[in-house]
């Protein structure tokens, strides 16, 4: 038959169906997610489709490539003055995933395909956020799952993770939405409204701070008014999200960091011990004493788990929240901390190169690339603004996730071909 496909052709279909399994699956096994994720690098490494990904971004995103590549160096040649290479080299292990980006590119070069992978990845976060509900009303109980529980109910995800996953999620619905009609657009804006609301809900600061900064990003983008005009509605939808923090479940929590920077402007870190922000306060400390007492490289890949308990015997008062802290709560203080400043500036110039490539995108496109290419932009403004907070994409969920929408937003920008009907 004419229209009968090759082998090849099966095969790449075999691996679009893994990622949409790895999609569906994504929020509620990493063991799940893992395998489908890894079988398909696997397959994509034997029949080519890898070699050719890593051809697509060379010659069409060479600077974000050298970007990456630079900063990704760092983890191995941090072995070599790294005070705990073994932890160094789990570390190094758990990047695993970024390998799979040019596999992505190549695997969602079409409409097609890429819808399915979207309509796959949403209807997984959406069975999600359906269980995140049944846990805030005690029907289901999960134990030791990243300070998930009924009165914060962020399901296997965690709440460190919840507010990145479920803003990038929200601001892509908002901006699909501008390409659907009729039901189909307001039912993906009432999914994006549910799951900013379980957000403020149920996750830490920092997830309030990415829903924050990716509506306004949203604002700039898309709204066809002034620059002045832009600027009022930021301003005014500022004060709304505050005062709804400050008389909303968040109050609490902003109380509570606001206790800490109190406490910090004194010199005492003891004051409110047992807050997170507290804890992060002195991590933020620790990493940058490590760094000063091993100038000007750092403590290497894996070393600041040694580096802060020696912080600690010097200074008593700090308070880590536990044992051993193995990351300090901050990319930025975790690249210093490893690498000195070249990890800083090679970790900000990663991420400058990254958004640049999303922000220069056309957001106004038809669905074949708008909404998937505006996902560049704003995965990585979220992953910036959380790792002020958290390691970041150093983490499985964060991690994945960006992988995936990263590779979708690439994909989308040389695709040329219009959306079926």
């Amino acid at each position: 038959m004419a229209n009968s496909l090759s082998i090849k052709d099966r095969i790449e279909q075999g691996e679009v169906v893994l990622l949409c399994i790895a999609a569906l699956t994504f929020p509620f096994s990493v063991a799940a997610c893992n395998i489908a994720l890894g079988t398909c690098l696997i397959i994509g490494l034997l029949n080519g489709d890898y070699i050719a990904g890593l051809r697509h971004v060379w010659q069409h995103h060479r600077s974000l490539s050298i970007a990456w590549m630079a900063y990704l160096a760092l983890f191995p040649i941090g072995l070599l003055w790294s005070l705990d290479v073994d932890r160094g080299l789990q570390i190094i292990g758990r990047q695993w995933f970024w390998l799979l980006t040019p596999l992505v590119i190549q695997l969602l070069g079409s409409t097609d395909r890429r819808r399915l992978f979207f309509l796959a990845l949403s209807a997984g976060l959406s069975l999600h956020l359906v269980f995140c509900v049944a846990q805030f009303y005690g029907l289901v109980t999960l134990i030791g799952k990243g300070g998930s529980t009924a009165t914060n109910p962020t399901g296997f995800i965690g709440h460190t993770s919840f507010g990145l996953v479920y803003g990038i999620w929200a601001a892509f619905l908002v901006h699909w939405s501008l390409f659907l009609n009729g039901w189909q657009r307001w039912t993906t804006r009432l999914l994006a409204l549910w799951a900013v609301g379980m957000i403020f809900l149920s996750s830490g600061r920092g997830g309030y701070l990415v829903v924050a900064v990716l509506l306004l990003v949203m604002l700039w983008k898309l709204v066809p008014i002034r620059p002045y005009q832009k600027l009022a509605v930021a301003l005014f939808t500022v004060l709304i999200m505050a005062t709804t923090l400050s008389l909303g479940p968040g109050k609490e929590r902003i109380l509570d960091s606001w206790h800490s920077i109190q406490a910090l402007e004194k010199g005492n870190f003891k004051d409110t011990a047992g807050s997170y922000p507290e804890a992060r306060f002195s991590l933020w400390y620790a990493a940058s004493l490590g760094w000063w007492e091993h100038m000007p490289m750092g403590v290497g890949t894996g070393g600041f788990a040694i580096a802060a308990d020696a912080v600690k015997e010097q200074h008593p008062d700090l308070f880590y929240g536990g044992p051993s802290p193995t990351h300090p709560h901050n990319m930025l203080f975790q690249a210093l901390s490893r690498w000195g400043p070249i990890g800083v500036l090679l970790l900000v110039a990663l991420f400058v190169v990254w958004i640049r490539e999303g922000w220069r995108s056309d957001w106004h496109s038809n669905l074949s690339s708008g909404p998937a290419s505006g996902l560049i932009a704003l995965t990585g403004i979220a992953l910036f603004v959380q790792g002020l907070t958290e390691p970041s994409f150093e983490q499985h969920f964060p991690g994945i996730f960006t992988v995936l929408l990263l590779g979708a937003g690439l994909a989308a920008q040389h695709d040329k071909s219009e959306p079926s009907a």
